[in-house]
């Protein structure tokens, strides 16, 4: 039987300084609509995405230097009409939005970008990729 991975391409974009920990700690505090364990997975870094049942997922993000790096969805987009999140995502063609701290070490900083994604481990890609 073989196995379909599915990698994307998509924009990417970044939180503000200091955001993501305030939603991290948001939702670990149990005052959110939806919630994140105390204890999360060792990543290289948060994203977040427009589907908020991914909520705790672990995605692959390619980095600027081609390696893959790992990030765990700790935000989402509320459903449509709430607070436009969803609409500017889509409106601007945006899959997800990583915490600014990846963004700095990624040097892409104030701007979107374009990288390859997939919600795959990476050594499950291995030989795949061209």
């Amino acid at each position: 039987m073989e196995t379909l991975i599915l990698m994307y391409y998509s924009m990417i974009s970044q939180y503000r300084e200091g955001i993501i920990e305030q939603v991290i700690a948001n939702r670990q505090s149990g005052n959110a609509w939806v919630s994140l364990p105390l204890d999360l997975p060792k990543t290289n870094g948060y994203i977040a995405v427009l589907d908020c049942s991914k909520l705790e997922d672990v995605w692959w993000v390619k980095n600027p230097d081609g390696e893959w790096e790992s990030m765990l969805i700790v935000d989402c987009a509320r459903p449509y009409g709430t607070d436009g999140a969803a609409e500017w995502m889509l409106e601007h063609n945006i899959a997800m939005e990583v915490d600014y701290e990846t963004a700095k070490r990624w040097g892409k900083i104030g701007r979107g970008f374009g990288a390859w994604w997939t919600d795959r481990h990476p050594i499950e890609l291995h030989g795949l990729e061209r």
